[in-house]
């Protein structure tokens, strides 16, 4: 078996609490592990903070549900290359291709589009 290449087998990817959360609820409890209150997950997703509170009991409308799934997919973007803790002070930052607003404040405007491609090109390296 000399010359032959062994395949080396990759440790199994650790999923986060984000990544395996269903329920709104769990969504919501992960999500503040990045440091986000809810406050600013109601202020990302366009509703009120009481709406928040009611949403594991109540449920959200079609168009909550995406822009929370919005907030998701970035954070769980960010989380490829920063710890929790980086993930809610790049949320927080004020970032050149966002005109020097913070993303989560972008987020609130509904252009969660404009900072996906801004926390891509983070991880890239172009620090924005």
């Amino acid at each position: 078996m000399a010359g032959r290449a062994t395949a080396t087998k990759k440790p199994p990817r650790h999923h986060s609490p984000l990544e395996r959360a269903v329920e709104t609820s769990d969504v919501l409890d992960a999500l503040r592990a990045y440091g986000l209150t809810q406050t600013e997950i109601a202020q990302a997703t366009g509703v009120t903070p009481r709406a928040v509170r009611k949403w594991p009991a109540a449920g959200l409308r079609p168009k909550t549900r995406d822009r929370l799934q919005d907030l998701r997919a970035l954070v769980l973007l960010l989380e490829d290359g920063l710890t929790p803790r980086g993930v809610g002070q790049w949320l927080h930052a004020r970032h050149r291709l966002l005109g020097w607003r913070r993303a989560i404040d972008v987020l609130a405007e509904g252009d969660a589009e404009k900072v996906q491609q801004a926390a891509t090109a983070y991880l890239a390296g172009d620090f924005v």
